[in-house]
């Protein structure tokens, strides 16, 4: 199972993307340039968007989604 991870509760975002193996990409970016790293990650590891199985997403005092 592939899961999407995104980190938006402080300026410093971040992704990654995680499957039975472990951690497979974990890039870190200023949030307002986060909307295009998960594409670029998932090209970089030849996923598609459609094999992503859940995302996960977490929001606090500091985050914008």
């Amino acid at each position: 199972m592939c899961v999407l991870a995104i980190e938006t509760a402080t300026p410093l975002a971040g992704c990654a993307v995680v499957d039975g193996s472990g951690l497979l990409a974990e890039p870190t970016r200023r949030l307002d340039w986060l909307r295009p790293v998960v594409p670029e990650m998932l090209r970089s590891f030849a996923l598609r968007l459609h094999e992503i199985q859940g995302v996960a997403v977490t929001r606090g005092s500091g985050g914008r989604v």
